[in-house]
């Protein structure tokens, strides 16, 4: 905005506050996935809302489940001609962690493709490598940093909101993992 403007080159000069529209510009480009689904398994209300709204703005349909038990129950439920197309899991949640949930998912032939991005504040290598063996196609630090959020959301759902099959080989070549 104008005013916002204002304020970085009055407190800022006028490099930084150039600096600060563009990248504030880099923020605002968000890929869209019109008709997408993504089912979020997360137990905190505060990251349920910010991961809500930031999902929410790419055009998705987002889905909340408290837990692992919630979640099951809600991959169980959603209809097979429209089923989830993605689904961010937190790791530490009460009832049903997510690391059983996910196990419990790919156990459903049904769920066998679906891909289940960890999302959580364990960002260790080896946090990242245990989400794979499991069965997870990929992994987000908490705090969330948008654009690794929107790269993620990309490279599974496709830039056109297509799916792209080949995203798990991506995932395991980006974190280290041999396929």
């Amino acid at each position: 905005s104008r005013l916002l403007g204002a304020v970085q080159e009055g407190l800022l000069g006028d490099a930084t506050a150039a600096w600060a529209a563009n990248s504030a510009a880099e923020l605002t480009a968000v890929p869209r996935f019109p008709g997408k689904t993504i089912l979020l398994v997360e137990d905190n209300a505060i990251n349920q809302e910010i991961a809500k709204e930031l999902l929410e703005d790419t055009g998705v349909t987002v889905t909340i489940a408290e837990n692992g038990r919630e979640a099951l129950a809600a991959l169980r439920m959603k209809d097979t001609a429209n089923p989830f197309d993605l689904v961010l899991m937190d790791l530490q949640m009460p009832v049903m962690d997510g690391y059983e949930t996910t196990r419990r998912i790919r156990r459903s032939p049904r769920h066998a493709a679906l891909p289940i991005i960890a999302m959580t504040a364990h960002a260790l290598d080896e946090e990242r490598e245990r989400c794979l063996e499991i069965g997870m196609n990929g992994h987000i630090a908490k705090p969330i940093e948008v654009t690794k959020l929107y790269e993620t959301l990309a490279g599974w759902l496709g830039e056109d909101g297509e799916t792209t099959p080949s995203a798990p080989r991506a995932a395991k070549a980006e974190s280290g993992v041999a396929g």
